[in-house]
């Protein structure tokens, strides 16, 4: 052996080792020297710059795993060699790629949030579906097709069948009750699906908006001084307004028939009767009836009043229909151009005074005022305010009646 020895007290050789590199030059140079002391290793270095002279050949780079900007990666630090591979010994180590990682989580989330909008359009569609389809369950309960209807053949038939349909109903028609088409004034009498009913016809003007809204709405009046309303055919030249069969006729021909006489309470009852059915019709969707009249208010079988027409204000009906309803019309009405079409509560009541005077009188034709509307035309439009035309009761003799006279409101 050559080279420095160096013996211990116990004389034995304290061990030498040296690490040799190779320089720029590829000379070699003592790079590190270890002995071991008293049993402690030394480690003794022949460089300053381990970059520059370990490391020189690797270019002075270095590559260490740590903590960087929130997640554990690989990054260029310094210049030594890895101590441990980067994915470890076992290649596991390495971060996986975020698709990877991450890919199983995102196609499950995906295909829930899918699922989940499938399932929202499907019942959004399905929503919407059962909306139109009630709209038009609605729509097809109050248009009645006009095939539907059909006017009796013989009078024998329609006493069968308006009996049966009589029968149906809340009360039981008797065996001298007879329906005769005289007894219902404007109305006519049809058969729909073999029950009688009452029907009344318009013009074919078209609808609106909102009377497509009323019509399903008046099929769920329920009130015993409202006659039902059953629908409306509008397939045909003309509408048809159709309403249920009430067997008396109308408080108008019974009335003009003189045929039946009414007492006191039987006149009160029949008075609460209207104006009872005119406060729930007040107070529904329509607001108001608007063609009250002695002519749409049907008696029934157990001589219960029903008020009908209403809620068809908007149909036009024809010129002598129009002018006889000006005898019920209250006069701030009359005063207004478009009198088909106008309406109030206020109006109601004065219509409902004129029926009354009706009921009281029992003699419509005592009335001053001519059907055909002339005369009431020329007395409401030339009566200046304040004054209107009204209808004023006089007890002569014991009896009461109607005369038509201008008062001072």
């Amino acid at each position: 052996l050559t080279g420095l020895v160096t013996i211990n007290a116990n004389g034995s050789r304290i061990p030498l080792f040296s690490v040799y590199i190779l320089d720029a030059e590829f000379d070699q140079v003592t790079a590190i020297n270890f002995t071991i002391t008293d049993g402690i290793p030394v480690m003794m270095k022949g460089y300053t710059n381990e970059a520059e002279t370990l490391w020189e050949t690797r270019g002075g780079q270095r590559y260490d795993f740590l903590l960087y900007s929130h997640c554990r990666c690989w990054i260029e630090l310094y210049y030594r060699p890895l101590a441990r591979p980067k994915c470890g010994y076992t290649g596991t180590d390495c971060p996986k790629p975020f698709w990877e990682q991450y890919g199983v989580y995102i196609m499950v989330g995906g295909g829930l949030i899918v699922v989940l909008l499938i399932v929202t359009v499907v019942l959004v569609v399905y929503a919407v579906r059962i909306r139109k389809e009630e709209k038009e369950h609605q729509r097809l309960l109050w248009q009645i097709p006009s095939m539907k209807l059909r006017k009796p053949a013989t009078s024998r038939e329609l006493q069968q069948e308006s009996k049966r349909s009589l029968q149906s109903g809340p009360s039981t028609v008797t065996g001298d009750s007879r329906l005769t088409q005289s007894d219902f004034g404007d109305y006519e009498i049809y058969l729909l699906e073999n029950n009688a009913v009452l029907a009344k016809s318009y013009p074919a003007v078209g609808l609106t908006e909102d009377d497509k809204r009323v019509f399903p709405q008046m099929r769920k009046f329920d009130h015993d001084n409202v006659n039902q309303f059953i629908g409306l055919s509008i397939d045909g030249s003309e509408y048809i307004a159709i309403w249920r069969m009430c067997s008396r006729g109308t408080l108008q021909e019974l009335i003009s028939k003189g045929s039946l006489w009414f007492d006191p309470f039987f006149m009160l009852c029949i008075m609460r009767d209207i104006a009872e059915g005119i406060r729930f019709l007040q107070n529904s969707t329509i607001g108001c009836h608007g063609r009250l009249s002695s002519n749409c208010c049907l008696v029934t079988d157990s001589w219960q009043v029903k008020i009908s027409d209403y809620g068809t204000v908007s149909l036009r009906e024809d010129d002598r229909l129009t002018k006889r309803r000006l005898l019920w019309l209250a006069p701030e009405h009359l005063r207004s151009p478009e009198t088909s079409v106008k309406k109030s509560k206020e109006g109601d009541i004065y219509s409902f005074a004129i029926v009354a005077s009706e009921v009281v009188t029992r003699n419509l034709n005592e009335r001053r005022e001519r059907i055909d509307g002339e005369t009431v035309g020329f007395q409401v439009f030339f009566t200046p305010p304040p004054y209107y035309f009204r209808t004023a009761l006089h007890v002569e003799k014991g009896r009461i009646r109607t005369t038509a006279t201008r008062s001072q409101r």
